[in-house]
């Protein structure tokens, strides 16, 4: 028999007790423990935080839409040029025809000219000024569903930003699939577009960014007579217009 105070216990029961009394102590020294752990972390976290805050160069922690500026009806007139068009039926005569009228006109003019002196002067090449190169939109422009629509039928390319399965599962018809989080992988689908040559990127709908990222994108490649479908595929397959 065994004493514990004024009580007299059995040795198992007091080998009981103890072994109890020492599973208690390693739990409470775990949740001190744990405490702490989680107490590092919460203040590392913040110390974080902060530090992200006040730096000239850290992660944005929430992503703010960019405003996007809507075109007008003028606007999307004035972009149907013939060369941005699929089915182009503007027909150019060749450059040696054009050349052999404008001599003709010439010599009509002045018939002591010589030929060899009109062709020397209509072949100096011309610089091509500054202002020809930065023609384009200052940012890409959000447009409307009827202005889409309008531009879909002249032919102008559509770009879908979405992922490959849900381009699939249904999208503008004739439209390219370059999916944003795949862009530098699938890039080379815009290998065939001019930079000057007005496009158009839309994503699943209003709730979407994609199809603004992905004009951000284009446009600092060159590719800067850009629209913003915003209504996207949402607003494009409630008005029955064509898919596949």
């Amino acid at each position: 028999m065994l004493c514990r105070g004024n009580d007299i216990v059995s040795f198992s029961d007091c080998l009981r007790n103890i072994y109890i009394s020492n599973i208690d102590y390693m739990f409470l020294k775990m949740n001190i423990n744990l405490t702490k752990c989680l107490l590092i972390i919460l203040i590392s976290s913040i110390l974080g935080v902060l530090y992200n805050f006040v730096n000239p160069k850290g992660i944005t922690l929430i992503s703010k839409r960019k405003e996007v500026k809507w075109a007008s009806d003028s606007l999307v007139s004035s972009s149907l040029k013939p060369t941005d068009t699929l089915n182009n039926n503007v027909k150019v005569k060749p450059l040696a025809e054009q050349k052999s009228l404008l001599n003709k006109k010439v010599a009509n003019i002045n018939p002591n000219l010589k030929s060899d002196s009109i062709r020397q002067k209509h072949s100096k090449p011309q610089a091509k000024s500054n202002t020809d190169e930065e023609e384009g939109f200052v940012d890409p422009i959000g447009i409307n569903l009827e202005q889409a629509y309008k531009l879909y039928t002249m032919g102008i390319v559509f770009i879908d930003a979405r992922d490959e399965s849900e381009y699939k599962t249904g999208h503008i018809k004739n439209s390219i699939n370059l999916s944003v989080y795949k862009f530098d992988k699938y890039k080379n689908v815009l290998s065939g577009i001019s930079k000057s040559q007005t496009i158009v990127c839309y994503c699943g709908g209003t709730d979407c960014d994609l199809s603004i990222q992905l004009a951000n994108k284009l446009f600092s490649l060159g590719y800067r007579n850009n629209y913003i479908f915003i209504g996207g595929w949402e607003q494009w397959k409630t008005a029955g217009y064509s898919m596949e």
